[in-house]
């Protein structure tokens, strides 16, 4: 039988900002291209919350 994905809710997207800040001791500034990435996962993120709210 086929998984049924109505049971449960959509992950999110991880930013990769927040990535690279766990794998660093301290804080480092991303560089344009990862705040860029970081602000379409969390664009992408609002969608899929709206998704997961029906």
């Amino acid at each position: 039988m086929a998984p049924v994905y109505a049971d449960h809710p959509y992950a999110l997207i991880p930013s990769p900002a927040f990535q690279d800040s766990k794998d660093e001791k301290g804080p480092v500034e991303p560089d344009m291209f990862c705040r860029v990435a970081s602000e379409m996962a969390m664009v992408h993120n609002m969608a899929i919350r709206g998704l997961n709210s029906i």
